[in-house]
């Protein structure tokens, strides 16, 4: 990944957490949406968004915490992101349910004891993968990949009894 895409990321995630105030590490920021970088690669990052005006660091020691500023925000909001789907991102009770009904899901498809290509270990694969993806994409992009997970797992691969619990754990009509 190229040093531009790392900082925009990194700028972006600024982004997302700008209203807590607080100072955040581009290691961590990264490292949470799957991308690794080292220490020199976070300092350069740093000193390239505070000498843009896009980021401020913090004020003691060798951190390179940072937190976005105005022009930060005027630059994610305008040229990189459409900031209505970044504010889109689930909160830790939409996290719990849709976790929950993953759950549901698996536990009342194991009683099917469905014989077919596609097995508990197919599902449970899949649906900890969504699990993970809750925290990394928005909402619109998480259920496009509900979605397509779903239609690809059901093309000739998944009952009719299976579909209906997925269906309707998630109020998804276009199914099958």
């Amino acid at each position: 990944m190229k040093f531009s895409e790392k900082k925009s990321n990194v700028l972006i995630e600024l982004y997302k957490v700008r209203k807590d105030g607080r100072y955040h590490d581009p290691i961590t920021l990264l490292k949470n949406i799957g991308i690794k970088i080292d220490h020199i690669e976070a300092k350069e990052i740093k000193d390239s968004l505070k000498d843009m005006n896009y980021a401020s660091p913090i004020k003691y020691g060798f951190s390179s915490a940072m937190k976005i500023t105005g022009y930060g925000i005027e630059y994610v909001e305008e040229s990189l992101i459409d900031a209505k789907d970044i504010d889109q991102s689930f909160t830790n009770t939409e996290v719990k349910d849709i976790n929950n009904r993953l759950d549901d899901i698996l536990n009342q498809i194991t009683e099917l004891k469905l014989g077919q290509q596609l097995t508990y270990d197919d599902f449970d694969k899949e649906f900890k993968e969504l699990k993970d993806l809750l925290k990394k994409l928005n909402k619109k992009n998480w259920w496009e990949t509900l979605h397509g997970k779903l239609l690809l797992m059901g093309l000739g691969k998944l009952d009719e009894d299976a579909f209906q619990i997925i269906s309707k754990s998630f109020d998804i009509k276009f199914l099958k």
